[in-house]
């Protein structure tokens, strides 16, 4: 009996090891079945995930994490996104960009795609939002900055931010980055520079308002 209550076991944790979590909505594969289930709530293809989102933050409502669990959220971010977790903050929708050099990324903007294709063209080695600057906003608490763009040529040595507003926390988010590497340089391309950071195969045209990028 005993034999086989160990034979029996062996049997159900070799089941449990080939189990698959895949999410229903994209594919994509989890290794635990709780992974699968922060994702799915949150999945971009997930036709419910506004309500769901809104429903898990009416849930949280008022809930406040103390200054330890803070920061160890914020070490265990930190190392999530160095292992090449996606940023998925900021405004407005994202832009799945393939690249050459730096394969599949989700972009901001399409000023952003304009500059990765500008480095693509020139078979610029680059790698988006791995560049991490911890900083204090203007609200006085802890934040983490991700810049753009790091050229992987000329030694590493540069990034580039695509901006279209100044702002008080964008200084502080600059001045951080010149503390945090004084070694390296931030090219800042402003919307009215894109002409002068020499991208010359693309223009904009103005529809409605709103710029709409075309090859010429």
């Amino acid at each position: 009996m005993a034999g086989h209550t160990s034979v029996h076991s062996r049997k159900v944790k070799l089941l449990q090891i080939n189990v698959s979590h895949l999410c229903r909505f994209c594919g994509r594969e989890f290794s635990t079945g709780v992974q699968l289930g922060g994702h799915t709530a949150s999945c971009p293809k997930n036709p419910n995930r506004s309500e769901t989102l809104k429903k898990i933050s009416r849930a949280s409502l008022g809930h406040k994490h103390s200054n330890e669990v803070k920061r160890m959220l914020s070490k265990r971010f930190l190392e999530q996104f160095a292992k090449g977790r996606v940023c998925s903050g900021g405004k407005g929708h994202r832009e799945s960009y393939v690249s050459v050099a730096a394969g599949e990324v989700l972009l901001k903007s399409t000023w952003e795609s304009w500059i990765a294709r500008w480095l693509d063209e020139r078979n610029i080695p680059w790698e988006y939002e791995k560049i991490h600057v911890p900083y204090v906003g203007t609200d006085g608490k802890q934040h983490t900055y991700f810049v753009d763009f790091h050229r992987l040529d000329l030694g590493g040595k540069y990034c580039i931010e695509c901006k279209n507003y100044n702002s008080k926390e964008w200084l502080l988010k600059k001045q951080a980055f010149a503390t945090v590497y004084p070694h390296m340089h931030l090219k800042v391309v402003m919307l009215e520079q894109l002409q002068d950071f020499k991208l010359r195969t693309w223009k904009v045209l103005w529809l409605n308002g709103v710029p709409n990028f075309v090859k010429v």
